[in-house]
């Protein structure tokens, strides 16, 4: 009942805090998560290191790929910074992701550089 009381009340004063804090933990989801041992401006890095993932995923319209991550961390990131032991099963969604980025990229021509790198290596 205590913190219930102070959360509302914090919620009351500073709830753009509350927001700020909703969509950082998001991006950072849509990354590694939330590192405790990093500086707070690593952690801003990996929000915006999430937030080109996201742009990606849309611009690919990979829908159910950023359904598949916000279902698995929707209850967390509200409150709590996602770190590791709280989004582990993430990590498999986000590896998933990133290879059909690379790949839908790849056949559309835009990421010439892994042409050109597979080409030296035959």
């Amino acid at each position: 009942l205590v913190a219930k009381d102070a959360y509302f009340s914090m919620l009351k004063e500073k709830p753009v805090l509350f927001v700020k804090n909703a969509v950082v933990n998001t991006l950072l989801s849509f990354s590694t998560g939330y590192i405790t041992q990093l500086p707070i401006w690593l952690h801003y890095l990996l929000a915006l290191l999430g937030l080109i993932h996201l742009v990606l995923l849309v611009y690919l319209r990979k829908w159910y790929i950023i359904l598949l991550i916000l279902a698995s961390v929707g209850t967390v990131v509200l409150y709590y910074p996602p770190i590791p032991a709280y989004i582990f099963g993430n990590y498999l969604i986000l590896t998933l992701s990133i290879y059909c980025i690379i790949h839908e990229l790849n056949l559309k021509g835009r990421l010439s550089f892994f042409q050109r790198f597979k080409t030296l290596a035959d």
